[in-house]
């Protein structure tokens, strides 16, 4: 008595709501060997839990492959009152729909281009440096006859890079079919410099040692170089093998200043800018700062590299 009291009392509540409207259509497809309304008739609501249940609901038996079996708009009525909706919560439009028995097979590979499509929607990545693809073999399974259609919902975490659960709400003919949970791995394709040839270290690189390729974001090393202006003319520290990644480690970028080299300085000093001569304390390149020592003076301070033979420096 309870139960029913508290089944009923969450339907009353229910039905103070906007009634979930249920379109019968003039003709419809199953795969059988029941009838759901949700897989032959679209059905709209505010109340998403209250639309799901409505989906759910079996109609009746399909007819043979290849037959057809009419579902009026009283016997859909009919079973919504038998599982205890009432008239406010629920509203058919239509008289009947001729529901014929046929399906066809779906594999999630059908949908790539429109995945790839969302995805592309959702980051703003350049289209030619997107790959989506399916990371795991996916089973195809049987729908019923008609158009295919698709909508994807976002994965939980918002974020579309690496392997991401994105959540498929398969249509036929505009009806809402399935939903499908579906693994999907997003890589993006970034330029890096690679070796063309096996390159011995101790070697200056030339136009023709190296060259720029497309690779997954994930197979990229760390501190990995993109353009070639960066490494044509400097020296390999490791061996290089055809299609290796160039990276930071395997070159070797010398310093533009070198411990103990004689440089000058343009030293800023209560508004007034002075020049003086200063020995290197450490090696750097432009930008570096690094200590150096007045060499009349021999007072040590920082300074950061401008170029190959001049620092700057503030001091008090």
């Amino acid at each position: 008595m309870l139960g029913w009291f508290l089944f009923y009392g969450v339907s009353n509540s229910w039905a103070q709501q906007s009634p979930v409207l249920i379109l019968l259509p003039k003709f419809a497809t199953t795969v059988g060997p029941r009838i759901f309304l949700g897989e032959i008739a679209k059905i709209k609501g505010k109340n998403t839990t209250l639309v799901e249940r409505i989906r759910g609901l079996e109609i009746g038996k399909a007819a043979f492959q290849g037959k057809h079996r009419l579902v009026s708009r009283q016997q859909v009525e009919e079973v919504l009152n038998q599982m205890g909706f009432l008239g406010g919560q629920f509203q058919v439009v239509g008289t009947q729909t001729q529901v014929l028995t046929k399906s066809q097979r779906f594999s999630p590979d059908q949908i790539l281009p429109q995945l790839r499509k969302f995805v592309l929607s959702k980051t703003g990545i350049a289209s030619n440096n997107l790959k989506v693809s399916l990371p795991y073999p996916e089973k195809s399974i049987s729908v019923p006859y008609g158009t295919i259609g698709v909508q994807f919902t976002p994965p939980v975490s918002g974020f579309y890079d690496g392997t991401v659960l994105v959540v498929v709400k398969l249509q036929v003919d505009g009806r809402e079919f399935k939903k499908i949970p579906l693994w999907v791995r997003v890589m993006q394709e970034k330029r890096v410099v690679v070796a063309c040839r096996r390159i011995p270290p101790g070697s200056t690189l030339t136009q023709q040692d190296v060259q720029i390729q497309k690779m997954d974001d994930e197979k990229i090393p760390q501190q990995s170089l993109s353009k070639l202006t960066g490494v044509i003319g400097k020296k390999t520290t490791v061996l290089l093998l055809p299609g290796q990644v160039l990276t930071i480690d395997s070159i070797f970028d010398p310093p533009i200043i070198v411990p103990g080299e004689i440089v000058q300085a343009e030293v800023s000093s209560a508004g007034v800018r002075l020049y003086a001569t200063v020995k290197a304390l450490a090696g750097g390149k432009i930008g570096d700062s690094i200590y150096v020592e007045n060499t009349e003076s021999h007072r040590v301070f920082h300074a950061t590299i401008l170029s190959p033979h001049l620092v700057t420096a503030r001091v008090p």
